[in-house]
């Protein structure tokens, strides 16, 4: 359930992923970050999340909690940032988002150190916050009439190890605290206070990340990654963990990625029976993503304009979890 959550930052989507674990250090002291500017349009559907600041992504009033989710389509600016200092111990700190989290769609802001290590390989620590609080339904399951709108965080820390003892592996770990203001799931159904609480969405979050890059040529790349979530709800009907694969592909030019595209499955199993529906949930959840970046536009540079564009899709055994995404967007980035 959380990762459907997690998607509704730019849209619904959060499984777009890069080719590292983590950005290296740079090579140079002093100042060094990016920022990136522009705007996306989305194609959602979901019964669960309400949108983010910038407006909804789903329907406020719904007809029944037993169909799948009807689409809606919105506009969304983006903007992102990141500001590191690199000290000559080879030691980096930085605010901000890293390039591979943009290119994931994770919208989390990071407060973090990173430390080359004398094998090369590359240490992280960070703090994450959310960058915009993510807008979902205080109780998603009431049909018929408006239903409103309430604050969901994740807040945590990551680990993260890139070229793990010299080698070509990266790993991550991260952990997220969920919280929602007004959980109300399933007050309006006539449900005993403990069939209520099967629903409840807030809990702990889990996550890891093992990656391999495989450097064909100077060109190209590919990265299969093994991903793992759990995520430990406080309502049991909502707790489920996953096992799911990742496969990215990049074009290099001069170092730089100018084509990244990434193939995502994973299957979630949940812990106990829906109230609601009588049966565990069971998810399928697939994407595809792409992004292409033009340097130098107009001879600017330090400058790239970048498209994107991804499908994310949840197929549920029951419809009214299903959900599914379709998105596409351009930004300027200039990178110091």
């Amino acid at each position: 359930m959380y990762a459907t959550r997690k998607i509704c930052g730019l849209c619904l989507l959060g499984m777009a992923g890069s080719a590292f674990a983590i950005d290296p250090v740079p090579q140079e002291t002093g100042f060094s970050g990016f920022i990136k500017l522009g705007g996306a349009a989305n194609r959602v559907e979901s019964n669960m999340i309400a949108g983010t600041f910038f407006g909804n992504v789903s329907n406020r009033r719904i007809d029944s909690i037993f169909d799948s989710p009807e689409d809606k389509t919105s506009g969304t600016p983006t903007f992102d940032f990141n500001l590191g200092y690199t000290f000559k111990t080879r030691t980096q700190v930085f605010l901000g988002r890293e390039l591979v989290d943009v290119f994931r769609f994770d919208f989390s802001t990071a407060i973090g150190v990173k430390q080359e290590l004398p094998d090369k390989s590359t240490l992280g620590l960070s703090l994450m916050l959310p960058s915009l609080p993510t807008k979902v339904w205080e109780d998603p399951y009431v049909a018929g009439t408006r239903r409103n709108k309430t604050d969901r965080d994740a807040s945590g820390v990551r680990v993260a190890w890139r070229d793990i003892l010299g080698s070509a592996f990266e790993g991550r770990v991260t952990y997220r605290k969920v919280n929602i203001d007004d959980e109300r799931s399933g007050t309006v159904l006539g449900l005993s206070p403990a069939q209520q609480q099967l629903l409840d969405r807030e809990g702990d979050f889990y996550e890891g990340q093992a990656l391999y890059r495989w450097d064909i040529n100077e060109r190209h790349r590919l990265s299969p990654a093994l991903l793992y979530t759990y995520f430990d709800a406080d309502g049991r009907a909502m707790k489920n963990d996953s096992w799911g694969g990742q496969l990215t592909y990049s074009f290099l030019q001069k170092k730089r990625p100018v084509f990244v595209t990434n193939l995502f499955y994973a299957k979630v199993d949940y812990d106990e029976t829906n109230p609601i529906y009588n049966k565990k949930q069971e998810d399928d959840r697939y994407g595809v993503a792409a992004q292409y970046l033009y340097y130098d536009p107009f001879g600017f540079e330090d400058w790239a304009v970048v498209f994107s564009a991804a499908y994310y899709k949840e197929d549920a055994n029951i419809d009214f979890y299903n959900a599914e995404v379709l998105s596409g967007g351009v930004s300027a980035l200039y990178k110091f």
